[in-house]
C-alpha cells in the first residue's frame, strides 16, 4: 500500500490521519495534530481526502441537515462520489465505548 505526504489514512482503529512526513523506512509515519510515529501495519485505507475513507457504520454531517446521519451500504457508494463528498462537513467514527469520536471537520 503506497502513502504519500499530504494523503489521508483510516487505521485499525477507526481513526483518520493525515499523513504530515512520511520517512524513508517506510514502516512508520508522522500524522498531523500527533507527536509521535504511528507504524504502517496499522493502515487500513489509504485515499486522498478524508471524504473517500467513510465506512459502513460511521456517522457523517451532511450540509444544510440538521441531524448526522449513520452511513449504511447505500449511503456509502453514494457519499464516496466525487459530487457528494462536497456536502460532507464532519466524519465521527465508531470507537470502543458505543460512542463516536470526531475524525474530521471541514473548515469553513
Amino acid at each position: 500500500m503506497e502513502v504519500r505526504v499530504g494523503q489521508w489514512v483510516r487505521s485499525k482503529g477507526n481513526k483518520l490521519y493525515k499523513v504530515k512526513m512520511y520517512p524513508n523506512n517506510h514502516y512508520d509515519f508522522l500524522a498531523e495534530n500527533t507527536t509521535c510515529m504511528i507504524p504502517k501495519k496499522y493502515i487500513t485505507k489509504v485515499a486522498d481526502t478524508p471524504q473517500e475513507l467513510i465506512e459502513v457504520g460511521d456517522l457523517v454531517l451532511l450540509h444544510h441537515y440538521k441531524l448526522p446521519r449513520i452511513v449504511d451500504e447505500e449511503d456509502c457508494k453514494i457519499l464516496k462520489k466525487k459530487y457528494w463528498q462536497q456536502f460532507i462537513t464532519k466524519i465521527l467514527t465508531p470507537n470502543s465505548n458505543g460512542g463516536y469520536d470526531l475524525q474530521w471537520e471541514k473548515n469553513n
